[in-house]
């Protein structure tokens, strides 16, 4: 009896455990396709290229996830035998999800490894594409590294030919076939989730072609020369992620900017300059968030941030970001003024921007006022009800 109980108990586990795999795999697909696409576009491409000059891309990617719409922009180089993207923009709405390792990342390919950034991590990392585990593809948690090193592994793995049907990605069935086409499409029929969740023993491969509501994959290239990638649901539902990659220009591989260099990473120059100011200030940010004394400093932060601000017109979409930053460093100088101002700017600029859910500006409103409360317990309703003042007119 003893013996069944702990035969039951372990099943129950390993059940659970596909479950939590499972559900990973559904918050993790759009990010992993989002990159798959990028990285093949640069592939597609390679007939372009002689080793004289660098091909440059832009790309953009409309994705949905359950929270909602999303974007992010970005920028690709590649020279025949190593590309980089670089991801320097995503819509605010998803920026808060703790698995978005895309929010500010870059990459740079060559044939035997991945050098790598991620914003909020101290050092660049290196990815050796040569030691993938195929039994362990999907991340184990949602950290933005874990996230990161999955896709990685998925879109390597996608990408190279199957040593046997066991460990053959069936996305990577659709890049084979699409290669030398203009336009392709690729379907994959809904699988049972059931069934999957019944085997103790499913593979992360078995998880990754048994997506519910199955996949459409498609190609389409433009007159312009622009390739679209699209993955949408089969059965029913919106789509999971529709990349566009745009090509730019040419450039003479002599170029001062070092493009390839894996001490850039985080600092590309191509990338641009108010962007990655936004991401150099946020940085600093970070690391003073985590301080002791930060007080001095901050307001040295505060400062610069506001000079910027006054010196430079900011594209529209980053006039929130960059005024939410700069109410965040605020909240460290400890200083009221500072924080009223800066409160009442972030508002402001929620104001401007009619792309904002009233929905989404009353969240917004909400972390404000939660923030200020935490410090100004007893002044914080009448903080509070100047900016909400400010939202009703």
């Amino acid at each position: 009896m003893f013996a069944y109980y702990r035969y039951k108990e372990f099943i129950v586990s390993k059940t659970r455990n596909i479950v939590r795999r499972v559900l990973l795999v559904l918050r993790i697909f759009s990010k992993v396709t989002v990159l798959l696409f990028i990285i093949a576009s640069a592939e597609v491409c390679a007939d372009d290229a002689n080793g004289t000059h660098i091909r440059l891309f832009e790309f953009s990617s409309e994705f949905y996830m359950p929270m909602g719409n999303g974007r992010i922009d970005g920028l690709m180089a590649y020279d025949g035998s190593r590309h980089r993207i670089a991801i320097y923009w995503i819509e605010p709405s998803l920026y808060r999800d703790p698995t978005y390792f895309l929010v500010f990342s870059d990459f740079i390919f060559t044939e035997e490894k991945v050098h790598y950034w991620i914003h909020g991590t101290d050092q660049p990392a290196t990815f050796d594409l040569s030691d993938i585990n195929r039994d362990f593809l999907l991340p184990r948690d949602v950290l933005p590294e874990s996230v990161a090193r999955s896709a990685l592994a998925i879109s390597t793995l996608a990408r190279s030919e199957p040593q046997n049907e066991n460990v053959s990605l069936e996305v990577g069935t659709f890049f084979r076939q699409s290669r030398g086409r203009a336009d392709y499409s690729y379907e994959l029929p809904s699988e049972e989730c059931n069934d999957l969740l019944s085997d103790s023993n499913v593979t992360d491969v078995q998880i990754l072609n048994a997506l519910p509501f199955g996949r459409k994959y498609s190609k389409e290239t433009q007159s312009d020369g622009s390739m679209v990638w699209c993955a949408q649901r089969v059965l029913s539902g919106p789509h999971v992620a529709r990349v566009t990659v745009k090509p730019i220009t040419y450039i003479e591989t002599g170029d001062p900017v070092r493009d390839f260099d894996p001490d850039t990473l985080g600092h590309w120059m191509r990338i641009p300059e108010s962007y990655r100011t936004l991401w150099s200030f946020d940085r600093v940010y970070l690391k003073l968030k985590d301080q002791s004394d930060k007080s001095v400093s901050s307001r040295e932060l505060h400062d610069k941030i506001e000079i910027y601000l006054a010196k430079n017109k900011v594209p529209f979409r980053l006039d929130l970001a960059f005024n939410q930053l700069w109410f965040k460093t605020s909240l460290l100088t400890s200083d009221t003024n500072r924080i009223l101002h800066s409160a009442h700017d972030v508002v402001t600029a929620i104001c401007r921007d009619g792309s904002i859910s009233p929905y989404r500006s009353l969240l917004e409103l909400a972390r404000i006022d939660v923030q200020i409360r935490e410090r100004y317990p007893q002044q914080s309703d009448r903080f509070i009800r100047s900016l909400i003042g400010l939202m009703v007119q």
